[in-house]
């Protein structure tokens, strides 16, 4: 099932998820192997907080899943996600050696 389209205004207060593919059983499929892999998306989500000028409030770093409760107040959420998560997935996929997928 498809997620509903997000409605984007300024000001908006989001809770957002993110995970891994996979099972949660897996170490294999571990969002955050380790505290490198923490620290560097931490580091990740301060630039992107930065750059697109959100309000980050909370945030919290499960093995397998991260929640982010934050602000846009330029309406800007997708590009904001789109940035957070393509700096972290190159980071995680070049040090764990994952391979990239084909697109055909």
């Amino acid at each position: 099932m498809v997620r509903p389209l997000r409605i984007h205004y300024p000001g908006a207060i989001c809770h957002i998820t993110g995970r891994m593919l996979g099972g949660w059983q897996s170490q294999r499929d571990r969002l955050f192997r380790d505290n490198s892999d923490r620290w560097r998306f931490l580091a990740c989500l301060e630039q992107g907080v930065e750059d697109f000028g959100v309000r980050l409030y909370l945030f919290c770093l499960m093995n397998h899943y991260f929640h982010l409760l934050l602000e846009t107040p330029q309406a800007n959420l997708s590009r904001f996600m789109q940035s957070l998560n393509a700096a972290h997935t190159v980071y995680f996929n070049r040090r764990h050696g994952r391979p990239w997928p084909s697109l055909g």
